[in-house]
């Protein structure tokens, strides 16, 4: 398994969860910055080792400040307790963390720009179990390019800030409220969690190693008798036709 999240260090490095909270409030490094009208940071409990990370605030979110906001929170909140987890003892957050313009997918920039803070947010919460709502989140987590609708409900084994934890991608509430025939989808998804928050990485067998690509050397260029290669007989030839000539 490649590990995600550990690439390099940073400013952030060393700082409490509240502190880099502080510093994301203030944050310019990506063109978002200019149409927010808030930094939605993560927010919850570590308490029951579960975290959600969504691709980026929306409409209610970038207006409240909160993570998860309007009908979609409602509903979410509802699938939870029906599984018995409890949306206060639960940590929710985004990759990005200001509204991109119109709802548009994040741009590969301004997810690079972003990642570190949810990096940090992993390793200060420690959970057992990151539910990635969208292929954003599948992606950055995963360092893989699934499709949701092909992995959702399907649990994952990666290591994500030097921890061993798993990855349950979901479809967003939000996605849901929308498209109402992906609720039975997602409530059956849901169903999952208890288990996977008791057993933790154990739930999920670890993928097999990777083989390394075989190393393909160049091309040594023939010789002949007398250690003269084809090349330079080649352009000996050649030569020799152009005086003649």
């Amino acid at each position: 398994m490649e590990p995600r999240g550990d690439r390099r260090a940073g400013p952030l490095d060393g700082r409490s969860l509240a502190q880099i909270a502080e510093v994301a409030s203030g944050c310019r490094l990506c063109r978002l910055c200019d149409s927010r009208t808030h930094v939605v940071f993560g927010r919850g409990s570590a308490a029951s080792g579960l975290m959600f990370v969504t691709e980026a605030p929306g409409y209610h979110e970038d207006r409240l400040g909160l993570p998860l906001a309007g009908e979609a929170a409602a509903l979410f909140a509802r699938m939870l307790r029906e599984v018995q987890v409890d949306v206060d003892e639960v940590y929710v957050t985004s990759v990005v963390k200001c509204r991109p313009p119109r709802n548009r997918t994040p741009f590969p920039d301004e997810i690079e720009q972003c990642e570190g803070y949810l990096f940090h947010e992993v390793a200060h919460i420690r959970p057992l179990v990151v539910c990635a709502l969208g292929n954003v989140a599948i992606r950055l987590l995963t360092g893989r390019p699934h499709q949701l609708s092909k992995v959702h409900g399907r649990p994952m084994r990666v290591v994500v800030q030097g921890r061993d934890l798993v990855i349950l991608p979901l479809y967003h509430p939000s996605a849901v409220v929308h498209s109402p025939r992906l609720e039975a989808a997602l409530r059956n998804d849901l169903r999952q969690l208890p288990r996977l928050l008791r057993q933790g990485a154990d739930a999920v067998p670890a993928p097999p190693p990777v083989a390394p690509a075989p190393t393909v050397l160049p091309r040594e260029p023939a010789v002949l008798a007398g250690g003269t290669t084809a090349a330079v007989a080649q352009r000996a030839q050649e030569q020799m036709t152009f005086d003649i000539g």
